[in-house]
Protein backbone atom coordinates (compact mmCIF):
# COMPACT_ATOMS: atom_id res chain seq x y z
CA UNK A 1 0.00 0.00 0.00
CA UNK A 2 2.76 2.43 0.96
CA UNK A 3 5.32 2.14 -1.18
CA UNK A 4 3.23 2.31 -4.40
CA UNK A 5 0.38 5.29 -3.64
CA UNK A 6 1.89 7.37 -1.42
CA UNK A 7 4.66 9.38 -3.68
CA UNK A 8 7.22 6.80 -3.41
CA UNK A 9 9.33 6.10 -6.87
CA UNK A 10 11.70 3.53 -4.64
CA UNK A 11 10.91 0.93 -2.16
CA UNK A 12 12.69 2.10 1.52
CA UNK A 13 15.32 -0.57 2.57
CA UNK A 14 13.78 -3.42 4.20
CA UNK A 15 17.05 -3.92 5.67
CA UNK A 16 16.67 -0.67 7.90
CA UNK A 17 12.65 0.32 7.24
CA UNK A 18 11.12 -2.67 9.32
CA UNK A 19 13.35 -2.41 12.11
CA UNK A 20 12.68 1.35 12.91
CA UNK A 21 8.57 0.62 11.98
CA UNK A 22 8.79 -1.94 15.22
CA UNK A 23 10.97 0.56 17.23
CA UNK A 24 8.69 2.72 16.46
CA UNK A 25 5.43 0.82 17.88
CA UNK A 26 6.82 -0.28 20.89
CA UNK A 27 7.82 3.31 22.06
CA UNK A 28 4.17 3.65 21.62
CA UNK A 29 3.73 0.93 23.81
CA UNK A 30 2.44 -1.70 21.13
CA UNK A 31 4.82 -4.96 22.25
CA UNK A 32 5.37 -6.66 18.58
CA UNK A 33 5.83 -10.02 19.49
CA UNK A 34 6.21 -11.72 15.62
CA UNK A 35 7.20 -9.98 12.15
CA UNK A 36 6.02 -11.90 9.47
CA UNK A 37 7.51 -11.56 6.50
CA UNK A 38 5.74 -12.54 2.87
CA UNK A 39 6.29 -13.73 -0.56
CA UNK A 40 8.73 -10.91 -1.32
CA UNK A 41 11.57 -11.78 1.49
CA UNK A 42 12.92 -15.27 0.13
CA UNK A 43 15.17 -16.07 -3.13
CA UNK A 44 13.18 -18.13 -4.81
CA UNK A 45 15.70 -20.53 -5.83
CA UNK A 46 17.11 -21.55 -2.62
CA UNK A 47 16.23 -21.38 0.88
CA UNK A 48 17.57 -18.14 1.40
CA UNK A 49 16.43 -14.49 1.44
CA UNK A 50 16.43 -12.14 -1.29
CA UNK A 51 19.78 -10.11 -1.02
CA UNK A 52 18.87 -7.00 -2.94
CA UNK A 53 16.32 -6.49 -0.13
CA UNK A 54 17.81 -7.88 2.71
CA UNK A 55 21.62 -8.28 2.00
CA UNK A 56 22.75 -8.46 5.85
CA UNK A 57 20.72 -10.92 6.99
CA UNK A 58 22.91 -10.84 10.58
CA UNK A 59 22.39 -7.17 11.06
CA UNK A 60 18.62 -7.42 9.88
CA UNK A 61 17.84 -9.46 12.64
CA UNK A 62 19.84 -7.80 15.52
CA UNK A 63 18.13 -4.79 14.69
CA UNK A 64 14.93 -6.54 15.26
CA UNK A 65 15.79 -6.95 18.44
CA UNK A 66 15.86 -10.74 20.43
CA UNK A 67 12.12 -10.61 21.54
CA UNK A 68 10.81 -10.38 17.84
CA UNK A 69 10.31 -14.02 15.95
CA UNK A 70 10.20 -14.31 12.19
CA UNK A 71 7.38 -15.87 10.92
CA UNK A 72 8.64 -16.85 7.23
CA UNK A 73 6.56 -17.29 4.50
CA UNK A 74 6.69 -20.21 1.98
CA UNK A 75 3.62 -20.81 -0.39
CA UNK A 76 5.14 -22.92 -3.26
CA UNK A 77 8.48 -23.23 -5.06
CA UNK A 78 10.24 -22.57 -8.77
CA UNK A 79 11.41 -25.17 -11.25
CA UNK A 80 14.43 -24.77 -10.38
CA UNK A 81 14.48 -24.32 -6.49
CA UNK A 82 17.34 -26.16 -5.32
CA UNK A 83 16.07 -28.94 -2.94
CA UNK A 84 14.88 -30.34 -6.37
CA UNK A 85 18.05 -31.71 -7.07
CA UNK A 86 17.33 -34.08 -3.88
CA UNK A 87 13.72 -34.84 -4.52
CA UNK A 88 11.08 -35.41 -6.83
CA UNK A 89 8.59 -32.25 -7.63
CA UNK A 90 5.37 -32.24 -9.31
CA UNK A 91 3.75 -29.16 -11.39
CA UNK A 92 0.54 -27.28 -10.72
CA UNK A 93 -2.24 -26.25 -13.64
CA UNK A 94 -1.14 -22.73 -11.82
CA UNK A 95 2.54 -23.38 -13.01
CA UNK A 96 4.52 -23.40 -10.05
CA UNK A 97 5.75 -26.71 -8.35
CA UNK A 98 5.70 -28.83 -5.17
CA UNK A 99 7.53 -31.61 -3.46
CA UNK A 100 6.17 -35.01 -4.07
CA UNK A 101 4.25 -37.03 -1.52
CA UNK A 102 6.42 -39.43 -1.42
CA UNK A 103 9.21 -36.79 -0.64
CA UNK A 104 7.12 -34.17 1.50
CA UNK A 105 8.69 -35.07 4.68
CA UNK A 106 12.24 -34.95 3.92
CA UNK A 107 11.95 -31.77 1.46
CA UNK A 108 10.26 -30.09 4.60
CA UNK A 109 12.77 -31.31 7.28
CA UNK A 110 15.44 -29.50 5.15
CA UNK A 111 13.34 -26.42 4.25
CA UNK A 112 12.42 -25.50 8.23
CA UNK A 113 15.97 -26.40 8.97
CA UNK A 114 17.28 -23.82 6.70
CA UNK A 115 14.30 -21.34 8.12
CA UNK A 116 15.07 -21.79 11.54
CA UNK A 117 18.38 -20.74 10.67
CA UNK A 118 17.58 -17.84 9.32
CA UNK A 119 15.40 -17.11 13.16
CA UNK A 120 12.13 -18.51 11.66
CA UNK A 121 9.59 -19.13 15.00
CA UNK A 122 6.73 -20.03 12.39
CA UNK A 123 5.69 -20.87 9.03
CA UNK A 124 2.78 -20.21 6.76
CA UNK A 125 2.09 -22.35 3.44
CA UNK A 126 -0.57 -20.35 1.38
CA UNK A 127 -2.84 -20.99 -1.88
CA UNK A 128 -3.63 -24.20 -0.96
CA UNK A 129 -7.09 -24.29 -2.01
CA UNK A 130 -6.52 -22.54 -6.03
CA UNK A 131 -2.58 -23.85 -6.27
CA UNK A 132 -2.28 -26.78 -4.25
CA UNK A 133 -5.54 -28.95 -5.08
CA UNK A 134 -5.66 -29.33 -8.33
CA UNK A 135 -1.93 -30.35 -8.63
CA UNK A 136 -2.07 -33.55 -10.61
CA UNK A 137 0.36 -35.40 -8.35
CA UNK A 138 -2.05 -34.62 -5.96
CA UNK A 139 -5.30 -35.00 -7.21
CA UNK A 140 -4.93 -37.72 -9.35
CA UNK A 141 -3.72 -39.93 -6.56
CA UNK A 142 -5.46 -40.92 -3.69
CA UNK A 143 -2.24 -40.86 -1.22
CA UNK A 144 -1.11 -37.85 -2.97
CA UNK A 145 -2.30 -35.30 -0.93
CA UNK A 146 -2.51 -37.11 2.14
CA UNK A 147 0.71 -37.65 2.17
CA UNK A 148 2.16 -33.75 1.34
CA UNK A 149 -0.19 -32.76 4.02
CA UNK A 150 1.43 -35.73 6.59
CA UNK A 151 4.91 -35.02 5.63
CA UNK A 152 4.60 -30.97 5.92
CA UNK A 153 2.99 -30.99 9.22
CA UNK A 154 5.59 -33.98 10.78
CA UNK A 155 8.31 -31.97 9.19
CA UNK A 156 7.12 -28.86 11.26
CA UNK A 157 6.61 -30.85 14.51
CA UNK A 158 9.64 -32.28 14.24
CA UNK A 159 11.26 -28.91 14.01
CA UNK A 160 8.68 -27.09 17.00
CA UNK A 161 7.70 -24.96 14.20
CA UNK A 162 4.11 -23.58 14.49
CA UNK A 163 2.25 -23.72 10.75
CA UNK A 164 -0.32 -21.33 9.92
CA UNK A 165 -2.27 -23.09 6.63
CA UNK A 166 -3.88 -20.22 4.49
CA UNK A 167 -6.52 -20.71 1.67
CA UNK A 168 -7.38 -23.95 2.55
CA UNK A 169 -10.84 -26.12 1.49
CA UNK A 170 -12.81 -27.30 4.50
CA UNK A 171 -11.48 -30.62 3.45
CA UNK A 172 -7.71 -29.53 4.69
CA UNK A 173 -8.87 -27.62 7.31
CA UNK A 174 -10.47 -30.72 8.51
CA UNK A 175 -7.06 -32.23 8.49
CA UNK A 176 -5.60 -30.13 10.84
CA UNK A 177 -7.89 -31.87 13.25
CA UNK A 178 -4.48 -34.49 13.52
CA UNK A 179 -1.36 -32.49 12.50
CA UNK A 180 -0.12 -30.82 16.01
CA UNK A 181 2.20 -28.60 13.96
CA UNK A 182 -1.22 -26.64 12.33
CA UNK A 183 -2.11 -23.65 15.19
CA UNK A 184 -3.76 -21.20 12.46
CA UNK A 185 -5.85 -21.22 9.66
CA UNK A 186 -6.73 -18.11 7.82
CA UNK A 187 -10.40 -17.80 7.47
CA UNK A 188 -10.45 -14.24 5.89
CA UNK A 189 -10.00 -13.31 2.37
CA UNK A 190 -7.20 -10.27 1.39
CA UNK A 191 -7.93 -6.60 1.38
CA UNK A 192 -6.39 -7.28 -2.38
CA UNK A 193 -10.30 -8.86 -2.93
CA UNK A 194 -12.69 -5.96 -1.59
CA UNK A 195 -14.93 -5.21 -3.82
CA UNK A 196 -15.99 -1.75 -6.03
CA UNK A 197 -19.23 -0.69 -4.59
CA UNK A 198 -22.17 -2.62 -6.51
CA UNK A 199 -19.71 -4.77 -8.71
CA UNK A 200 -18.43 -8.22 -7.90
CA UNK A 201 -14.49 -8.28 -7.18
CA UNK A 202 -12.38 -9.98 -10.05
CA UNK A 203 -11.82 -13.16 -8.29
CA UNK A 204 -15.64 -13.55 -6.79
CA UNK A 205 -14.43 -13.75 -2.92
CA UNK A 206 -16.62 -12.34 0.19
CA UNK A 207 -15.81 -9.00 1.92
CA UNK A 208 -12.65 -9.62 4.14
CA UNK A 209 -14.64 -9.28 7.30
CA UNK A 210 -16.87 -12.48 6.59
CA UNK A 211 -14.88 -14.22 9.10
CA UNK A 212 -17.72 -16.00 11.55
CA UNK A 213 -18.69 -19.34 10.05
CA UNK A 214 -15.06 -20.81 9.72
CA UNK A 215 -13.99 -19.63 13.17
CA UNK A 216 -16.97 -21.82 14.06
CA UNK A 217 -15.33 -24.70 12.38
CA UNK A 218 -11.82 -24.11 13.24
CA UNK A 219 -13.17 -23.78 16.87
CA UNK A 220 -14.72 -27.00 16.32
CA UNK A 221 -11.24 -28.81 15.68
CA UNK A 222 -9.15 -27.19 17.82
CA UNK A 223 -7.19 -24.40 15.64
CA UNK A 224 -7.22 -20.74 15.82
CA UNK A 225 -9.08 -19.19 13.30
CA UNK A 226 -6.46 -16.11 11.58
CA UNK A 227 -8.07 -12.94 9.97
CA UNK A 228 -5.60 -11.39 7.74
CA UNK A 229 -3.42 -8.25 8.50
CA UNK A 230 -5.94 -5.62 9.93
CA UNK A 231 -5.14 -1.77 8.19
CA UNK A 232 -5.89 0.46 11.34
CA UNK A 233 -6.28 3.93 9.08
CA UNK A 234 -9.17 4.12 7.24
CA UNK A 235 -8.08 5.07 3.31
CA UNK A 236 -10.12 8.02 1.68
CA UNK A 237 -8.97 6.35 -1.90
CA UNK A 238 -8.81 3.08 -3.01
CA UNK A 239 -4.58 1.92 -2.35
CA UNK A 240 -2.56 -0.86 -3.41
CA UNK A 241 -4.16 -3.81 -4.82
CA UNK A 242 -7.57 -2.36 -2.99
CA UNK A 243 -10.04 -1.89 -5.54
CA UNK A 244 -12.67 -0.33 -2.60
CA UNK A 245 -12.37 2.61 -0.33
CA UNK A 246 -11.76 1.09 3.11
CA UNK A 247 -13.51 2.32 6.27
CA UNK A 248 -14.20 -0.24 8.52
CA UNK A 249 -10.82 -0.55 10.23
CA UNK A 250 -12.43 -0.22 13.63
CA UNK A 251 -14.66 -3.66 12.96
CA UNK A 252 -11.37 -5.74 11.35
CA UNK A 253 -9.32 -4.72 14.49
CA UNK A 254 -12.26 -5.69 16.97
CA UNK A 255 -12.51 -9.07 14.62
CA UNK A 256 -8.82 -9.75 14.54
CA UNK A 257 -8.31 -9.68 18.46
CA UNK A 258 -12.04 -11.20 19.18
CA UNK A 259 -10.61 -14.41 16.89
CA UNK A 260 -8.23 -15.62 19.30
CA UNK A 261 -5.84 -16.32 16.08
CA UNK A 262 -3.06 -13.68 15.45
CA UNK A 263 -3.26 -10.20 14.96
CA UNK A 264 -0.93 -8.48 12.02
CA UNK A 265 -1.23 -5.14 11.84
CA UNK A 266 -0.65 -3.74 7.59
CA UNK A 267 -0.43 -0.60 8.24
CA UNK A 268 2.43 0.98 6.12
CA UNK A 269 5.15 2.25 8.70
CA UNK A 270 3.85 4.91 10.85
CA UNK A 271 0.33 4.98 9.49
CA UNK A 272 -0.73 2.53 12.57
CA UNK A 273 -3.73 4.18 14.24
CA UNK A 274 -2.23 3.70 17.99
CA UNK A 275 -5.46 4.75 19.85
CA UNK A 276 -7.26 1.76 18.30
CA UNK A 277 -4.41 -0.62 18.91
CA UNK A 278 -3.76 0.39 22.73
CA UNK A 279 -7.76 -0.56 23.21
CA UNK A 280 -7.14 -4.22 21.97
CA UNK A 281 -4.20 -4.92 24.76
CA UNK A 282 -3.44 -4.23 28.26
CA UNK A 283 -0.48 -2.32 29.23
CA UNK A 284 2.34 -4.71 29.02
CA UNK A 285 1.10 -5.57 25.43
CA UNK A 286 -0.69 -8.76 26.11
CA UNK A 287 -4.18 -8.79 23.71
CA UNK A 288 -7.59 -9.21 25.25
CA UNK A 289 -8.50 -12.19 23.37
CA UNK A 290 -11.39 -14.15 24.72
CA UNK A 291 -11.38 -18.00 25.38
CA UNK A 292 -13.68 -18.63 22.86
CA UNK A 293 -13.30 -16.91 18.93
CA UNK A 294 -16.10 -14.66 17.92
CA UNK A 295 -18.53 -16.52 15.42
CA UNK A 296 -21.61 -16.85 13.53
CA UNK A 297 -24.70 -16.20 15.00
CA UNK A 298 -27.52 -18.62 14.50
CA UNK A 299 -29.99 -16.46 12.52
CA UNK A 300 -26.39 -16.88 9.66
CA UNK A 301 -27.73 -20.31 9.50
CA UNK A 302 -31.25 -20.00 8.31
CA UNK A 303 -32.12 -20.79 4.33
CA UNK A 304 -31.60 -17.97 2.18
CA UNK A 305 -32.01 -17.49 -1.50
CA UNK A 306 -28.38 -15.04 -1.11
CA UNK A 307 -25.44 -16.47 -3.72
CA UNK A 308 -23.21 -18.60 -1.78
CA UNK A 309 -20.74 -21.20 -2.20
CA UNK A 310 -17.83 -19.62 0.53
CA UNK A 311 -17.61 -19.77 3.93
CA UNK A 312 -15.45 -17.19 4.48
CA UNK A 313 -13.34 -17.76 1.04
CA UNK A 314 -13.46 -21.47 2.10
CA UNK A 315 -14.65 -23.08 -0.90
CA UNK A 316 -17.97 -25.18 -0.13
CA UNK A 317 -20.99 -25.30 -3.00
CA UNK A 318 -21.12 -23.01 -6.39
CA UNK A 319 -24.44 -21.13 -6.89
CA UNK A 320 -27.50 -20.05 -4.88
CA UNK A 321 -28.92 -21.87 -1.93
CA UNK A 322 -32.08 -23.88 -2.39
CA UNK A 323 -35.25 -22.26 -1.20
CA UNK A 324 -36.54 -24.58 1.46
CA UNK A 325 -40.86 -24.50 2.22
CA UNK A 326 -41.27 -25.33 6.24
CA UNK A 327 -44.44 -26.85 7.07
CA UNK A 328 -45.79 -26.43 10.46
CA UNK A 329 -47.52 -29.85 12.27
Amino acid sequence: FFYNKFGQTRLPPAQSALPKWIKSLNAAGISVNSLQLDGWWMNQTTSAQNSNLIPDWKQFRNSLGKDVNLLLYKTYFSKNYDLFEKYNKTQSPKGVWYPVGEDAYKFYTDLFKAFIALGAKAFETDFMSDHLLPTPGFANYVEGLPLYHDGLAKAALDQNLPVQFCMPSICQVLATAKYRAVTNVRVSTDYATEKVPDKTGADGWVENYVIGIPSLITWAIGVAPSKDIVVTTEMKKPIGGMQAIYQNSEMDFALAVLSTGPVGLGDAPNFTNISLVQKGIRLDGTLLKPDKPLTAVDSTFVPSTRPHGLIGFLPTTKGEVQEFTFTTV
